[in-house]
């Protein structure tokens, strides 16, 4: 029943039909700008968190390669760590903070073991060229790492052979030439040692107008002094950043010429090996007669006893206390002037037991010492009769353990 205060007047108007709608479309446009300025403001503060989040877990400037495992480089053509892994390795090398660096020619990469275990690249992209210098050494592009060597700020040189270049990738993680890559000018004239484009390197050449042949392996002198051993010449970088001849004769000086006089008078003997004693004298494996050559603090030139067979570019290395440590070929030996001394050996052979570590015929290919002691071997099928690529290191105590292992 509709009473008087229930009942509309007579007068009433009736709603206006496009007022409702208007109204109803002006309610829905600030729903929506409501809801737009909120989703901005939201998506805004998202961002920022991410970025705070982000900035504060980067690490600081340091070592090349240390990421959290599993977490892709920026660098272009990268992989995440975990998925990096040795295909040949090679030449070792220890950095003073216990790093494990690992030439792979094969990968045409440098990469290092990480805490855990994964592989992280610390130059190269995997593509055989030169490129990059002064950017970042996981986008540069290198050719046949071999020899390298760790200075104690943790600078990484390397022999680039095949660009005939020394390479140095700074603690920050950017490459730079050190040595090499000039042509004949600036010093540089024809001889023994030389390849199309090198030639032999005089005293006084600027490290970076030099024309390197095939540098294969580098060492740091006690004072800190970058040598290089590329064929015909073993090189020593100045403090001015020149080079001075240290062994190696012009001439056609084969085979062991020249031992009992001075080093820059006597021949090379295809030096691919260097390595530095307490004394402060120079091991020198000489490919061409798979022989250990020694040059002293005055600059004479000697031979080392002993019937050790040298293998590999960079196939010396030094230790603590003043220690050098040799690949032989089935065998790690330590030498002094006097000869030498076998550190550890791998069984071989056609008879049992010929494993090392479970890997049959393991025949040392890059080898490095750790600042307490630990010895780093590697081997690959490539670079002897291992049956399978393989990563180790053997304690002062002489007990092995393995590190890495692909293949059967």
């Amino acid at each position: 029943m509709v009473t008087a205060e229930t009942r509309p007047p007579t007068d009433a108007v009736a709603p206006d039909a496009d007022a409702v709608i208007r109204e109803a479309r002006r309610r829905r446009r600030r729903r929506w700008l409501l809801w737009a300025a909120v989703t901005v403001v939201v998506a805004a503060a998202v961002a920022g968190i991410t970025a705070t989040v982000l900035r504060d877990s980067s690490p600081p400037p340091g070592h090349p390669t240390r990421p959290t495992q599993g977490a892709p480089s920026s660098a272009p053509g990268a992989v995440p760590p975990a998925a990096v892994r040795p295909d040949a390795p090679g030449a070792l090398a220890v950095a003073p903070d216990g790093g494990l660096y690992v030439a792979d020619d094969r990968r045409n990469e440098i990469l290092e073991r990480l805490p855990g275990g994964a592989f992280g690249v610390v130059a190269g992209t995997g593509t055989a060229g030169f490129a990059g210098d002064g950017g970042p050494a996981t986008a540069a592009e290198i050719d046949r790492p071999g020899g390298m060597v760790v200075a104690p700020d943790g600078t990484l040189y390397f022999a680039d052979a095949g660009n005939g270049r020394v390479r140095a990738v700074s603690p920050a993680g950017i490459i730079t030439t050190v040595v090499g890559g000039g042509g004949r000018e600036g010093g540089q004239g024809g001889g023994q040692g030389g390849s199309p484009g090198g030639g032999w390197v005089v005293d006084g050449t600027p490290a970076g107008r030099a024309a390197l042949s095939t540098p294969t392996a580098v060492a740091l002198s006690p004072a800190g002094e970058l040598y290089v051993a590329d064929g015909q010449q073993v090189l020593a970088v100045q403090p001015d950043g020149t080079l001075t001849a240290v062994l190696g004769h012009r001439g056609p000086l084969q085979g062991l010429a020249g031992v009992g006089g001075p080093a820059v008078d006597a021949s090379a003997d295809g030096a691919a090996g260097l390595a530095f004693d307490g004394a402060g004298d120079l091991f020198v494996f000489g490919e061409a007669t798979k022989s250990v050559l020694m040059v002293t603090p005055d600059g004479t030139l000697a031979g080392v006893p002993g019937t050790l067979y040298p293998r590999g570019y960079g196939g010396l290395a030094s230790g603590p206390a003043g220690t050098v440590l040799a690949m032989d070929g089935g065998s790690v030996v330590r030498l002094t002037p006097a000869g030498e001394q076998a550190v550890v050996t791998f069984p071989s052979g056609p008879d049992q037991p010929d494993r090392y570590l479970g890997i049959r015929n393991f025949t040392p290919a890059g080898i490095a010492v750790g600042p307490d002691g630990t010895v780093y071997v590697d081997t690959n099928p490539d670079g002897g009769f291992a049956d399978a690529s393989a990563i180790a290191a053997v304690r002062p105590d002489g007990a092995g353990t393995l590190l890495w292992r692909a293949g059967s």
